[in-house]
C-alpha cells in the first residue's frame, strides 16, 4: 500500500510542478506583454512628436517662402520705381 501512497505523492508533486511552471510561464508572458506595450507606447509617442515637429517645420518653411515672396515683390517694386525715376533725371 505504501507504493500506492508514493505514487499519489509523486503525482501531486508533479501536478504542483506543472502548475508552478504554468504560473511562471504566464508571469513571463505577462511581463513580456507589458514590456512590449510600453515600448509600443514609447514608439507611438515618438512618432506623434516627430509628426508635430514636421508640422512645425512645414509651417516655418511656408512662413519663410511667404517672407521671401514679399521681399522679392518689394525689391521688384523698388527697382521699378528707381527705373522710372532714372530716365526723368537724365
Amino acid at each position: 500500500m505504501n507504493g500506492g501512497d508514493n505514487q499519489d505523492v509523486g503525482g501531486a508533486g508533479a501536478g504542483d510542478n506543472a502548475n508552478e511552471l504554468t504560473n511562471l510561464v504566464q508571469q513571463m508572458l505577462t511581463q513580456m506583454q507589458q514590456r512590449f506595450q510600453t515600448m509600443s507606447d514609447n514608439i507611438i509617442g515618438r512618432i506623434d512628436e516627430m509628426g508635430k515637429r514636421i508640422d512645425d517645420l512645414e509651417s516655418s518653411i511656408a512662413d519663410l517662402v511667404s517672407e521671401a515672396q514679399q521681399d522679392s515683390e518689394g525689391a521688384n517694386t523698388a527697382l521699378m520705381q528707381h527705373q522710372q525715376k532714372a530716365p526723368g533725371a537724365g
